[in-house]
């Protein structure tokens, strides 16, 4: 096998890990393509482990670029969120889950990137301070404080796959129909609803709480859609079933749930045009307001 295969069989892993760290799919592509550049310029016969090597520069670029992206998300307009992605069956989806990226930004560039490559893609602790050039007990203290961060943030239900499929139907449902006391009975007492817009768009700037005040924002939300051709598309985003909000042929919105095992406890909602760009794309639609600069 070429240097050339070898790094295009790597290519999926590396952007996994990359899109992981950062919670943008393009930023991940451009790290990856930065360290696949950086290491195709090294003689192939100094490369004992191509995949170890990649891992390593892809790891040290991921760190070296969420604390540029820190600096930039202190003075984000609204609240922040990561890029959702379109995913398959395949794919792990308590790794990659918006409620688990968002958890992971309670971790220094470090702790992730220590606890991503041992919980996630599976390496040793030597393997880790390999990456990140530190001792092996280093490694293990940084999974550790990542753990304990993650535990005390962690929601306390996971609820199966069917379970969060047959919530998100009937929030669709009560969009659809308008039905206040519909949405009431999906909704958990104290649910908040989060808009990431970026300040590109109109949108409801502070995260909004309580199941009255979210039940009434989601139906007159919907109630504003429906005159305009709205429609509501079900699809896997983040590992999960999620909606996406069309109009006339234009990504909108797209829509991520959190449940508690019984009701939706939080309700995502992306709709800065940057973000979505690549959604778009896959499902042969446009951005209403894209930009290059999220």
């Amino acid at each position: 096998m070429t240097q050339g295969e070898v790094f295009a069989r790597e290519r999926p892993r590396l952007v996994a890990l990359a899109y992981r760290m950062l919670g943008s799919a393009a930023e991940a592509e451009d790290v990856v393509q930065d360290a696949l550049t950086r290491c195709a310029d090294l003689d192939p016969e100094s490369i004992r482990s191509a995949p170890a090597l990649l891992t390593t520069v892809v790891t040290r670029l991921s760190i070296n670029a969420l604390q540029s992206a820190r600096n930039r998300r202190e003075h984000y307009v609204g609240p922040w969120m990561p890029e959702p992605i379109v995913t398959d069956a395949e794919i792990d989806p308590a790794s990659v889950s918006l409620a688990f990226m968002m958890l992971l930004e309670a971790l220094t560039p470090s702790e992730r990137a220590a606890f991503l490559l041992q919980r996630v893609f599976d390496y040793t602790h030597e393997e880790i301070a390999a990456a990140l050039g530190i001792e092996v007990a280093a490694s293990r203290q940084l999974v550790h404080r990542a753990k304990r961060h993650l535990e005390r943030r962690r929601p306390r239900f996971e609820p199966a796959p069917e379970v969060h499929a047959r919530l998100l139907l009937a929030f669709a449902q009560a969009c659809r129909s308008g039905d206040l006391e519909a949405m009431h009975a999906v909704l958990s007492e104290d649910v908040v609803a989060r808009t990431d817009h970026g300040g590109k768009v109109s949108a409801v700037r502070k995260a909004v709480v309580g199941v009255d005040h979210v039940a009434r924002l989601m139906i007159g939300l919907s109630a504003k859609m429906g005159p305009v051709g709205g429609e509501a598309r079900l699809l896997e985003v983040n590992g999960a079933p999620g909606v996406l909000i069309v109009v006339a042929d234009m990504l909108v919105s797209v829509i991520t749930l959190e449940t508690d095992g019984a009701r939706i406890c939080a309700i995502n909602m992306v709709r800065n045009p940057d973000k979505l760009a690549r959604v778009a794309a896959a499902q042969g639609l446009g951005v209403v307001g894209e930009s290059s600069d999220a």
